[in-house]
Formats: structure tokens, sequence, C-alpha cells
């Protein structure tokens, strides 16, 4: 009917003669008849950027592939990329650069990839090996299948070979299996068989054309060739495809209007437009019998049956490669511009062309009208993608409502309407009675509405003047509530209208109620509608996240929703309802749901209104319109997947399938969650917790699902851990199991390592004693002589103390008192000495003495040395009486030392009154000792010494010897000297001896 509209003075039965006699006509009507259904069918399909949602850092993509473990495989210009759903890993072999292509897996798990010079590589053990170097040619490796490893097939696709080798072999195991000269090959690859094309440029049959052979491989029965086809103007560059029905699809790399369909009985061209006939055929994948055409120009997809173009991604974009996983999602790379993903081939986004969309309005029939920013009306036609401006002026930016019945449109204020017939702007009230801005309005379609604002208002329709509109009212009836009102909505002969403090409900027949739950609780509602084929029922969304059915003010039905259901979409069949996560559907026979969320594709945030219209749910936000058929909504929620992955104990990683084990109770484990679907992630979060504890779930990013448990008790644990869409279905649990080993003292083995050791203890001991005695006859020797040198430490230290010049002055003393005729002195004084030399001769032998012992021995030096100097020097010896004498034990001769000194190089050289102080004392610590004197001082008496060239031993003997002690006895024995000086002159007036003892 369409192509006779073109020629309106030819019949139709003139029309068909000249269709079938006139070659001309007859390929004009065919490419007309191409072109109509080219650009009718064609549709947006959605797509993400894969770079953006995944912070992918790289552009220009080659190839895709995914893993049979799932990890996807991306060959770049930087290197051969890995992305598991965690992280990133990138492999190169810097002897021959870095951009790769032609991904494969062999049935070991290595990952193949080639590069454009000839090599192909292989990865393992984390490293880019080379397997196979075509050193004559500095080309690209078309074609390879590692299907049959270890044995490689390599396809030279310029010299038309076909070469093999085995991977354990060698070069040397490379060998030629097939050759046909002049032939250039092409290929497609499955498990068992080998199966590509060979084309020759210049056929020797028919020189404008190419020869194309099919050959097929078979591991029994060896090569076949079929002559397939002679195609024309084909320059020796294709891309190949093969159908569900194992037809060849072949494009001619130049021209993309070239594309055939070939089997062994027949050729078909399947033509295409001429409007992307100037782009190359980057690669071509045949898709459930659609041909995804890859062009520097987007994504062009064909039917495989006619070579319509039935719909286009990524317009402007060089794309290279594409993908489809396993769950069905279609990767799409590119040269420049990064990996693009399409999840849902049948959503449909395009944008507006209208900017800065304010207020948008459906008239529930075919009409979309939208309020920009300035205030002006504009309108579009389903499928809504192309505005017009409608209003003749703009009105004032507020809520849009459509009089269907009275053809007119209400803006916000009430003084305002736009007529729907002519585009023209009325004032419907007078200036006094306009009241403020309306939320929803309800047509009564006789002449009036119902309009919710703070108060709700009547309209009348009443007409005065062919200028003048509407006439407001107030409602009087005691029947309407005077609430603040929300909502509003009139179901044939029911009226639904939402109060700050409740759902009403109004009727002809019934008396006005409230709709309440079971449990009495008020209904807040966020979208009301009418149902399609039942007057009585309406289906409300609620803030508190419900779906429910209302007949005639009673709820039939409760459903609850994952978040707040912002529209509601009603069909004969199904309840549709919009939320932010996505698209809700409620089956009205069985009751099913299903949803379409992010992780199916479906992505429309910020809409301003969501409406079915001819079998397809429509979203229109500011942006642009995305939408998709009912029937192709699905009918099963996506089921997510995940696994466990990157599992480390203390910081090493365990293999898959390793068990796990920690000892101690500073241990870490950590490990990361996965999706097994990388692309449907976004619509996704992650979960765990211990398995048997009474604990909630903790939820993660799917991007970057890390978890690390620290310091766990002894014992058994499992994780169990979920992949959960944002819209509320989840996954069956993961479990990962392991155990944290007690100390080994308390494991089992190691009191059996105990009864094993006493048990065999007996059979070592004669070893180990005669061992022993051996070693204690050495260290008795040892201490033998330790012991020699110990007494010699305490001769020396008595040499010290018993100072010769002592013993000199003291007999001198004793010679002097007898020729004096002091012999009675004398006597006394001989009887005190022998009395301190026994003393002496008694504790030189011992390493410690009691303070009373201590005390006698230098009460009696005191009294010699003070007979010798003829009482020339004041003594005051003091001993608190409080200290428990003989219980505090100190090493012999410790303050005589210092005593001495203190009479000998301060004293006797002083002119002044000589004092000697002596002060035993207890302190919070021990026991001090002070032997204070107002001689010389130190540095006088040095002077003196150096003079006389005397050196000084007693003090450091004594120093040293109590260091020694010290470190023998574990004691701490301090001892401080101090120089006394006049405060004023800064002069020396004695040196003060301050001996302590701890009592740690």
């Amino acid at each position: 009917m369409s192509i006779l509209c073109l020629f309106p003075r030819i019949s139709a039965k003139s029309f068909c003669f000249l269709l079938r006699n006139c070659k001309m006509l007859r390929g004009i009507t065919l490419f007309l008849i191409l072109i109509f259904s080219w650009n009718i069918n064609a549709q947006p399909i959605s797509s993400f950027s894969f770079n953006a949602e995944f912070d992918f850092p790289f552009q220009t993509i080659f190839h895709i592939r995914q893993a049979p473990n799932g990890t996807m495989w991306f060959g770049t210009s930087e290197g051969l990329v890995s992305y598991n759903g965690i992280s990133y890993r990138k492999y190169s072999n810097r002897q021959y650069g870095s951009s790769y292509t032609n991904i494969s897996f062999d049935v070991e798990g290595r990952v193949w990839c080639a590069n454009f010079s000839g090599q192909l590589f292989y990865l393992e053990n984390d490293s880019l090996h080379l397997a196979y170097n075509f050193t004559h040619r500095q080309d690209l490796i078309h074609h390879y299948s590692v299907e049959g490893f270890p044995e490689i097939k390599i396809l030279d696709v310029i010299e038309g070979k076909l070469w093999s080798f085995n991977f354990y072999g060698g070069d040397s195991s490379v060998s030629l299996d097939f050759s046909l000269d002049d032939f250039s090959f092409f290929g497609d690859y499955t498990t068992d068989r080998l199966n590509f094309l060979a084309l020759r440029l210049k056929s020797k049959k028919r020189i404008d054309s190419c020869e194309v052979i099919g050959v097929e491989t078979n591991k029994n029965s060896g090569y076949r060739q079929t002559k397939l086809a002679y195609l024309p103007k084909f320059q020796g560059k294709i891309r190949t495809g093969k159908t569900t029905d194992g037809d060849w699809i072949v494009a001619n790399f130049f021209s993309v209007s070239e594309i055939y369909r070939i089997n062994e009985d027949s050729v078909v061209q399947l033509f295409s437009s001429d409007s992307i006939n100037q782009y190359t055929v980057n690669q071509m994948l045949v898709i459930d019998n659609e041909i995804w055409i890859l062009t520097d120009n987007g994504v062009y997809i064909l039917s495989a049956e006619t070579g319509g173009l039935i719909g286009y991604a990524l317009p402007g974009i060089k794309t290279s490669t594409v993908h489809i996983n396993k769950d069905g999602s279609i990767w799409i790379g590119s040269l420049g511009a990064g990996v693009h993903i399409l999840l849902n081939r049948n959503i449909v986004s395009d944008v507006f062309s209208v900017p800065n969309i304010k207020q948008l309005a459906f008239d529930g029939i075919k009409f979309l009208y939208a309020q920009d920013n300035s205030g002006y009306i504009w309108r579009a036609k389903a499928p809504f993608t192309s505005f017009s401006r409608f209003s003749r002026e703009p009105v004032d930016r507020a809520p849009l409502f459509i009089d269907t019945c009275a053809h007119r449109m209400y803006v916000g204020h009430q003084d305002h309407f736009v007529n729907l017939k002519d585009g023209l702007v009325y004032n419907s009230l007078e200036e006094s009675e306009v009241i403020s801005t309306f939320k929803q309005a309800a047509s009564l379609c006789n002449g009036s509405f119902v309009a919710t604002s703070y108060s709700l208002s009547y309209i009348s329709s009443t007409r005065k003047n062919a200028d003048r509109g509407f006439v407001l009212e107030k409602v009087d009836s005691s029947s309407i509530r005077r609430f603040r009102s929300n909502f509003i909505a009139l179901h044939h002969n029911s009226l639904y209208i939402d109060y700050v403090d409740g759902l009403m409900y109004y009727s002809k027949t019934n008396t006005p109620k409230k709709v309440r739950h079971s449990t009495n609780e008020n209904i807040q509602t966020s979208f009301i509608i009418g149902d399609r084929t039942n007057e009585d029922l309406v289906w409300v969304t609620t803030l508190t996240h419900e779906l429910l059915a209302i007949e005639n003010g009673v709820i039939v039905k409760n459903i609850s929703l994952s978040g707040l259901g912002r529209f509601i979409a009603v069909t004969d069949e199904y309840v549709f309802v919009y939320m932010e996560e996505g698209l809700f559907r409620y089956s009205k026979q069985s009751g099913r749901i299903s949803t379409l969320g992010m992780e199916m594709g479906w992505s429309s945030p910020q809409v301003l209104n969501f409406f079915e219209l001819q079998d397809t749910l429509w979203t229109i936000s500011a942006g642009g319109i995305q939408k998709i058929a009912t029937k192709d909504f699905p009918g099963e929620t996506f089921k997510p997947l995940l696994y466990f992955t990157d599992i480390k104990v203390q910081g090493q990683a365990i293999l898959n399938g390793e068990s796990i084990s920690m000892l101690g109770s500073s241990n870490s484990l950590s490990f990361s969650l996965a999706p097994f679907s990388i692309a449907r992630s976004r619509g996704q979060i992650f979960q765990y917790r211990f398995v048997g504890e009474d604990r909630d779930w903790v939820s993660v990013n799917s991007k970057n699902a890390v978890i690390q448990l620290l310091n766990l008790s002894p014992g058994k644990y499992s994780v169990e851990a979920r992949a959960c869409l944002i819209m509320g279905s989840c996954s069956e649990s993961e479990v990962l199991s392991f155990s944290v080993l007690p100390p080994f003292y308390l494991r089992w083995w190691f009191y059996i390592l105990v009864v094993l050791l006493v048990s065999g203890g007996m059979g070592a001991f004669i070893y180990f004693y005669y061992r022993a005695k051996n070693k204690k006859n050495e260290l008795n020797s040892r201490y033998e002589a330790f012991q020699k040198e110990v007494y010699k430490s305490r001769i020396a230290a008595l040499r010290a103390q018993m100072n010769p010049h002592f013993i000199f002055n003291a007999l001198n003393t004793i010679q002097e008192f007898i020729i004096t005729n002091k012999g009675d002195i004398a006597s006394d004084y001989l009887a005190d000495f022998a009395d301190l030399m026994r003393l002496y001769l008694e504790q030189s032998s011992r390493d410690e003495v009691s303070l009373r012992e201590e005390e006698e021995l230098l009460r009696l030096y005191l009294r010699l040395e003070k007979m010798r100097l003829n009482d020339e020097i004041d003594i005051d010896f003091q001993v608190d009486a409080a200290l428990e004498k003989d219980e505090i034990m100190i090493p012999p001769m410790l303050l005589q030392p210092h005593i001495e000194n203190s009479i000998k190089h301060g004293l006797l050289h002083s002119c002044r009154p000589k004092r000697l102080k002596i002060n035993i004392t207890s302190d919070s610590d021990g026991v001090l000792c002070i032997v204070e004197d107002n001689g010389v001082g130190r540095e006088a008496s040095q002077q003196i010494n150096f003079r006389r060239k005397h050196k000084a031993f007693s003090t450091g003997a004594n120093l040293s010897r109590v260091k020694l002690f010290n470190e023998m006895y574990g004691k701490r024995i301090s001892v401080n000297i101090f120089d006394l000086k006049d405060e004023d002159s800064g002069t020396a007036i004695g040196t003060r001896v301050e001996i302590h003892l701890s009592n740690e």
C-alpha cells in the first residue's frame, strides 16, 4: 500500500504488470522496500561505559574474551589485561611490544593471545611466554585454534596455509597440514573441528569476482573442500560469521552493503543501507540470526534473514570487537573509547529534542506535553523523540493537568489553561478567585473537576462567554474533609483523596470512609491509578513501600516493594511499578513477581513520568526516554551469583580447594567476593556473616568487596556470603570454611609428644649423665681458677684498705708514747691496734658482714686515729637505733676507706678546727651512710698529692669492689661524692660521701 501511494496515477494491475516485466522498476521497488524497512525498525539500544563504571583505564581495545572461570580478558594497546570483578592485572612481553589481540583459552587453563607482528603467546605463572614466531612475516596471526590442545592450529591467511604444532614439542614440531595456492583463509572454530573459508581474489572462471571455498577439517575424515560462491567486487579482506543454521555470513571489509549469506546450495546478498557504506567492517558477529557489524561509526544490527537494519548502538564510536558473555551481556571494545556493555537488547534509549524539561503531562492517548525552563509547552507524539513547540506564549511553571473531556491543560495556578486544539493560553478564573497551586486533579467529565491543594477545590465548567473558562468554587459538602490533600484519583464512580492524615474513599452509593490497613493504620500514598479491567479497583503505592489493591475502599491485596513506588502503569494482565531501583511487575492472575533493574540494563533516574502505551513501558526523564515492550519484560528475575577469591592467610595466597587453617590468636584471613556476572554487578550488593551465629548480614560494595578477619579465637568457622539485587532478590549462600588452631601446647599431638619424650628420656639419661659429669669437671676447673682470681681481688682490696702509711703511723705513735714515758697509753693503743688487725683479717675472708660488725670496726679505727692525732679531730659518729644492725648485710670495710681519705687527705691538711661526721640512718628505699668532713676538699688534696707524688688507691679499689659486689649478689649499692663549697666565696669547705644500700 505504501509503495502504491508513491505512484498514485498507476493502477494496481498496471503496476504488477510493470513489476513483472521491468527489471529496473523491480530493482527500484526492492530498494524502496529495503530502505523503508531499514529506517522504520531501527532502535537505539541502551548501553553503558565499562570504563566509567569500573574505573577501567584502557581506551584502545582490540579483543575481548571471557575465561571459563568468569574472568574478563582484554587485548589492549598497553598489554594483555584481566579483570576478575575486583581488580585489574596487566601482562606483556617487553621483547615484542605491548599490543595484543585474538585471545583464547586451552583446556589446561592457559590464556593465549597474538600480537600484530606474527608472534603467538601464552600466559603461564603470571608471565607472557612466546609460543610461536612467524619469523618470515611481520603480520597479525589472524586465526588460530587451541581447541585440540596440545596441538595448535594456525591459519596463514595471506599464503593460504594451515599449520599445526605440538605445544610440548617445540618449534621443530611445526608442520604444514593443508595448503591452497592463491587463496587467503578466514576461519570460524568449533570444539571438535576447524571450519574456515578460502578466498581467491582473481577467479580463473570469473575475472570480476572472488572464488569462495569452504574447508572443513574433522579429526577422523581429514579435510573436505566445497566450492560455495563467486562474490563480485570483493577486494580480498572479509569478515565472517555463522548463523544457527550453519550458513556462512560474509561481509566485505570495505563496504557494508556487500554482505552475503552462503551455504552449499545458494548465495543470497543481504542488502543494507547506503548511509553506512562508507564505514569499514572492523568485525562481524552473528548473534541469534542477527548480524552485528562493528564499524568506525558504532554498531549496526541487521537481520540475517532480510538484511534490514533492526537496531544500532554507540553512534560516533570506532568499534573494534564484540563478545557475548555467559550472562548474555554483550561487550563491545573500541579504538579510543574503551569498552561499552549492552545488557539488554530489548531496552531502547533516546534523547529529547527539548532542552531543560521541568514538567511533563501525558494525555493517556497519544500526546506527551512538556514544559521547558522558560514556561513554553511542547508536544510530541509517540515515540516521543521529536517535540515541537505547542503553546503560543509561556505560562507559569507549575504542575500540569490535562482534562481530555474539555480538551484543556491546566497549569498549576488554576487561573491559566492551554487549549489543546489551538495551543492558545486562556485565563480561566477571575483574579479574586485564584487559589494556591494544585498538586493533582481529576476530571469529572461533566463540566467540572476536583483538584488537590492546601484545601480541596471544586471547579465548574459553566461558560460565561467565549473568553472565560471555569468558575472556581470551594467544596462545601460536609462529606468532603477540609484537610491538606496530596493525591487524588477518580476511577469511574469512585473518588480517592489522599490527605495528610490518611486516604479517603468517596462514591455515589457508599458513605465516605477512610481506607485503613488491617492493623487500623492510616495509609500515606505516593501514587494512585485505576485498574483497566475493574471499575471498582484502584492500585496504590505507599510511603511504606507497599503496592495495594483497593476495591470499593477496602484493601484486597498487599504486596511488599523493595523501595518507594513513584509511578504505576496497569495493563490487562500486569501491574508495573516504577522505583528508583528499577521496574517491578506483578501478575494479576498468578501473583508472580519479577523485576527489571540495573543488573538487566534498566537505569532511568529522576523520572518525570512513567506510563504504558501501545504495549510498551515508557519512562520519561529530563534527559530523554527509556522504553521496553511489555512482552520483552523478563519473566524471571535475574539471580546473582558470587564466589570467593583472593583468599589469603597471614598475607599468603591460598590455592583453590586448599584447606584453610591458622595458628594462634594473632591471625589474619582476608578474601574477596567477586560476581560471576561482572557486567550485571551494577545492581548488586554483597553480604556476608558467620554461619551458626545470630548475626545480621554485613553489606559491602560489589565493586570493592574485600573482607579481612583478624584475631579470631581458636575453633572452626564458616563464613557464608551471598549476592543481592538492590531490588531485594538474593542468591544462594556460598560458604567458606576454615579453622583457627589452638597454641601447640594445647593440641593433642603435643600431649603425645610429651609422653614419647618422657618415655624416651630414660634411655637418653645415661648419655647425658656422663656428658654432664665431664662438663662438671670442666666447670670445677674453671671455678677454681675463678676463685683464685677472687682471692687475688680480695687480697688487692685488703692491701688497699690496710694502708701501709696507717700501720707505719700507728707504730710510730706507739714508739712515741714509749719514748715519752706514756707506757700506759702505748699499751692501750697497742691493744686496740691488735684488735683492729684481728677484725681486718677476720672480715677480709668474708663476702658480707653485718652493720653491727662494721660499726664495731669503725669505732675501733676512729679511736686509734683520735689517739694518734692527740684528739685534734672532733668526731661525731651516729647510727640510727631503729636499724636492724644484725639483719643488714654489707660488704666488709665499706666505709673505712672513705673515712681514712677524709682524715688523711682532707682534715690533716686543714688549719681550721677539724670535724668528721659519720651518720648511718634509714630512708624509704634502704640505708643511707654519710661521711662528711670540713677538710680542704678534693681539688686541694689532689694538688698536694701531686706535689708529693702520692697516688691514691684505696678509694678506686673500694668503688671497683662495690661494683663487683653488685654484679655478684644483685645488690644495689651506690656511692656518690660531693664537694662542699662556701655559698658566698665558692671556696672548698669539705667533702661529703653518700653510700646508699637499696632494699631491692
